[in-house]
């Protein structure tokens, strides 16, 4: 057995299949401290939306034996377009939903909240409409209905920011409350609408889009940094910089500016550069690790993951005091 050693607290870790167990092959920022330290509590799931992110966290921390000298907490939030629908197992879809997904992406995903992992709810269960788990990459007949249904008449952008919004406040205010050390990032800038409003209007967007690549580098990429304008260099550094103030979600959508108030920036990290503001593990990907745009559709790599663990290690260690222990000899 490979000796691990301790961090001087527990570090519980959430967020999506980012941080989550991807493969024996792909190994998570996350993963990769958990193979260095045995006192790592990951909460991530893949396709996670930032509601369960959150409630995943909040529910590790109300843990009487949390208190604010054991346990730090590290966030990497995901896209506010992810969204769960609970089904309860009466509903006439449910059987019917879980029979047509393959088996290796069931799309249900047991969404309990327990210490036992994967335990089922003896009454429901939530569909999850993220990532590899997204609906749109199969054939559902009844969920499908549903779904359009939602995203067409009822699913609204600033809906979902403010829902993000709210999920962070939460976990900062529980954090506050307990005085828990918080280190907030994410998977990719997600405080400025860049190109999503663009890409709603693509007939594809309802096909297979509609929450998750909408939220991806990639999609931002080909609309929002890789318009005509930008590809022909006509665009300014200021030009870029006014663009990307002007389209921070505050100033976009009226209902978020309180929240986006709340939120306690000093708490976060944010990979940035001349031209990214609030960035995360994506901007991080492509611009300094020079990952190309066509291989942002994809995770990043372990090699990726491992320089931003590094980077969040180093911010650990400097800015919270979190120390290294001597590794167990076991």
């Amino acid at each position: 057995m490979v000796a691990k050693g301790s961090l001087s607290r527990n570090l519980i870790t959430g967020g999506c299949s980012f941080t989550a167990h991807l493969s024996e092959d792909t190994l998570s920022w996350a993963n990769q401290l958990e193979q260095k330290y045995d006192n790592v509590i990951n909460t991530a799931e893949m396709a996670s939306g930032n509601q369960i992110i959150c409630d995943r966290i909040c529910y590790e921390l109300s843990k009487p034996e949390v208190t604010s000298d054991n346990t730090m907490v590290a966030v990497m939030w995901s896209s506010p377009f992810r969204k769960e629908f609970l089904f309860t197992y009466d509903d006439p879809d449910y059987n019917e939903i879980q029979h047509l997904f393959p088996r290796d992406k069931p799309g249900f995903s047991n969404y309990f909240l327990t210490d036992k992992p994967h335990e089922k709810h003896p009454t429901s269960n939530w569909l999850i409409v993220g990532g590899g788990y997204g609906i749109w990459n199969y054939e559902v007949t009844p969920l499908d209905a549903r779904l359009k249904n939602y995203f067409r008449d009822i699913y609204n952008p600033e809906e979902a920011y403010v829902s993000t919004l709210r999920a962070m406040i939460t976990v900062q205010s529980l954090c506050q409350a307990k005085n828990i050390p918080l280190l907030n990032m994410c998977w990719q800038s997600i405080f400025h609408d860049l190109g999503s409003k663009d890409f709603e209007a693509e007939e594809s967007f309802w096909k297979k889009d509609v929450v998750s690549t909408t939220g991806w580098l990639y999609t931002r990429l080909r609309t929002a940094f890789s318009n005509r304008e930008r590809n022909k260099g006509l665009l300014t550094k200021q030009e870029l910089l006014s663009d990307y103030h002007n389209k921070r979600i505050d100033k976009l959508y009226p209902n978020t500016k309180h929240w986006f108030e709340l939120i306690d920036w000093g708490t976060w990290h944010f990979y940035e550069n001349d031209l990214i503001q609030k960035g995360g593990l994506q901007e991080f990907s492509h611009y300094e690790c020079k990952t190309k745009s066509e291989d942002l559709k994809l995770h990043p790599s372990t090699e990726v993951q491992r320089k931003w663990m590094k980077r969040i290690m180093k911010v650990i260690e400097e800015k919270y005091g979190m120390e290294h222990v001597q590794e167990n000899m076991a």
